[in-house]
């Protein structure tokens, strides 16, 4: 049983929350042990959304020491964060966005992606192949999934972090689990399909 505040918020979720506002305010302070609480909480999720995300480990781990940059940055300069875990997904998010951008931008006339997916019968780890088939997806389709199937968001988090709404969140999860089924239906059987998505 959750207790709910006067606000309708989960007590819990509340108390983390203005936690980790303190955390990053004393962050922010120059105390190194509250950065690394919220490194620690959040680095490991911060590092998989962006390699799902863009596809490269290098990329990715470059995109991830970069979001904690700009939130240490953000913190010294005092900014206000009612949500430190969203403030970070969306630091992380708008570098994802801007790393996909510039790698379109250096390619010269490539065709267009390709939707069909290649499987490699010698890999036997279906996630594996699900991640494959994560970045066939268009970006906006791939970061709803991914925050809501690997870091656990809500639709209504999602919906925030994101600044959409939550039935725009709604349909994009409901249409990227579609497509995904579509791409992954070489090596699913129908048990498969609903348990992997």
């Amino acid at each position: 049983m959750y207790l709910i505040d006067s606000t309708g918020m989960n007590v819990t979720t509340r108390n983390t929350e203005l936690e980790e506002q303190e955390l990053a305010e004393r962050a922010g302070a120059g105390d190194e042990p509250a950065f690394r609480t919220l490194f620690d909480r959040y680095g490991s999720k911060v590092f998989r959304f962006s390699l799902l995300m863009v596809g490269e480990k290098a990329a990715a781990e470059d995109i991830y020491q970069d979001t904690f940059v700009g939130f240490l940055k953000a913190c010294r300069q005092g900014k206000k964060m009612y949500s430190v875990r969203g403030y970070l997904f969306t630091i992380a998010r708008t570098r994802c966005l801007n790393y996909l951008e510039t790698q379109r931008r250096h390619i010269e006339l490539a065709p267009e992606p390709e939707t069909h997916y290649e499987f490699d019968l010698a890999v036997t780890d279906i996630q594996d192949h699900v991640r494959k088939a994560l970045m066939k997806l268009p970006e906006h389709y791939r970061e709803v999934l991914v925050l809501c199937e690997y870091d656990g968001y809500s639709y209504e988090e999602i919906a925030e972090t994101l600044n959409i709404s939550r039935h725009i969140v709604k349909n994009r999860i409901y249409r990227g689990k579609q497509m995904l089924r579509e791409i992954l239906q070489p090596i699913l059987n129908d048990d498969d399909s609903e348990s992997i998505l």
